[in-house]
């Protein structure tokens, strides 16, 4: 998608505020180690500053090949330049498309969609642990948490005082590092201890003292449901978002539902998350266990016949 004007935006109803569909220009779309990139954006003003935790959706070719669109997290956001972007792996017709589009290019985005990470209570102390292609949202999130006093929208006389946010970055090796500004204080884990941590980014967590506090973390299912089980031991909350494959974005095709922790049905990612508590009070959990790679379920609830597409 390429050329000089773009479409007004179009709005749609969302949560929190109107989403948009517009034309933005890419800034930067380069790769940052093996099969993954970084693209920035140029953002349209009118829709709203995106939040740690949100996602929006592209089309990279106006063709009905592939049909549908693709889900990216939010990596970051500049207000005075009104700049966002994203990580993003290379996997698929769609992600492959989007890697070919050089500076200059258009591409179609809708957003700002989803839950964002909820800010902390009284007394908690940030953890942020991203596994993998995760790491988008919590370097986000480590970035608001550090330019507000670690209280992020909390009480500004607790800010000074509050502890800064430990971020936990996890890989299989040091070569799938990528090649991004990292905050001074971030651990890089690996698997194998070819740098930084030896061990998963869970194991870090757990090496963590016990004190207060409130994990926000993004991942694979498995790790989520690491760090859920972690969290429930150590008395602590968190805040943890599902990596899923989606089909609409916009919650009305159930492609992206996971089950529930309670057994009571399942939850959308893209509309009740993709940020859900652990333990939730109101029961809206997900059973991470029950997730298969990636956050997806067994069955689609929506059809066996999935309607989602690899991105």
């Amino acid at each position: 998608m390429s050329g000089v004007d773009s479409p007004p935006p179009a709005d749609y109803g969302g949560r929190g505020g109107a989403v948009k569909q517009f034309d933005a220009a890419i800034v930067v779309n380069r790769s940052i180690a093996p099969s993954w990139r970084q693209i920035v954006v140029e953002w349209d003003r009118s829709a709203g500053r995106p939040s740690p935790g949100q996602f929006f959706t592209f089309r990279a070719s106006s063709s009905t090949d592939p049909l549908l669109r693709r889900p990216l997290a939010f990596a970051g956001f500049e207000p005075d330049t009104s700049r966002a972007s994203a990580v993003y792996e290379v996997r698929g017709p769609a992600t492959r498309l989007l890697a070919e589009l050089a500076p200059g290019s258009r591409v179609d985005l809708l957003g700002p969609l989803g839950r964002a990470f909820p800010p902390l209570a009284g007394g908690e102390r940030p953890l942020l642990a991203g596994g993998g292609i995760g790491l988008g949202p919590l370097l986000f999130l480590a970035g608001e948490l550090a330019g507000s006093g670690s209280s992020q929208k909390g009480d500004p006389a607790e800010s000074s005082s509050a502890p800064g946010p430990l971020l936990g970055l996890g890989f299989r090796t040091a070569a799938a590092v990528p090649d991004l500004e990292l905050p001074p204080a971030a651990t890089i884990c690996t698997d194998d201890g070819s740098r930084g941590f030896h061990g998963t980014v869970v194991d870090w967590l757990g090496g963590q003292p016990p004190q207060l506090a409130r994990v926000y973390a993004c991942g694979p299912a498995a790790m989520l449901a690491a760090i859920a089980r972690l969290v429930r031991g150590r008395g602590w909350t968190a805040s943890l978002s599902a990596e899923q494959w989606m089909a609409c974005g916009v919650g009305a095709c159930m492609g992206c539902a996971l089950p529930r922790a309670d057994g009571r049905g399942y939850l959308r990612v893209c509309t009740d998350g993709p940020v859900f508590n652990s333990p939730s009070p109101d029961g809206a959990e997900i059973d991470w266990a029950a997730a298969g790679p990636g956050g997806r379920p067994a069955r689609n609830p929506a059809s066996e016949n999935e309607p989602g597409a690899r991105p």
